[in-house]
């Protein structure tokens, strides 16, 4: 799957993803908490598409590696973040694929060099949509 044009800035009211207080550690609510780590996963599904949106053929520039590492560093955020969701939550969804996602990080943060660029961008153009459709955000 490739895409024409790819998204500009986040929409209005929607910023990058950008570093904030744990969830935890800020007196949340587990709703609030949990509504907190799913706007992460929707900023993160946001610069995965924004990446895809590029083509694979910038996403695999044997140049500049910058896109790879960011999806790889995407994977391992949603991982963490899905790690961090109330377990009642993952049994809701149980076609979600958190053990794969789980699988992947490890690969990428454990055995990185072994990472095959073909299947990150597989993840990434077209298993990430489908994720971000089952969760529905």
């Amino acid at each position: 799957m490739t895409h024409e044009n790819p998204p500009s800035d986040p929409p209005a009211g929607l910023m990058p993803f950008t570093s904030r207080e744990r969830p935890s550690d800020s007196g949340l609510t587990e709703d609030q908490r949990l509504r907190s780590l799913l706007i992460d996963m929707a900023l993160l599904f946001d610069s995965a598409a924004r990446i895809a949106a590029r083509g694979f053929a910038v996403f695999a520039d044997p140049a500049d590696d910058t896109q790879r590492l960011a999806a790889e560093t995407i994977l391992i955020r949603l991982a963490e973040i899905g790690s961090r969701l109330p377990e009642s939550f993952r049994s809701a969804y149980p076609t979600a694929p958190w053990n794969a996602l789980r699988a992947v990080r490890n690969r990428i943060s454990h055995d990185y060099r072994s990472v095959d660029p073909t299947i990150i961008w597989e993840v990434i153009d077209g298993r990430l949509p489908d994720f971000r459709r089952t969760l529905g955000i």
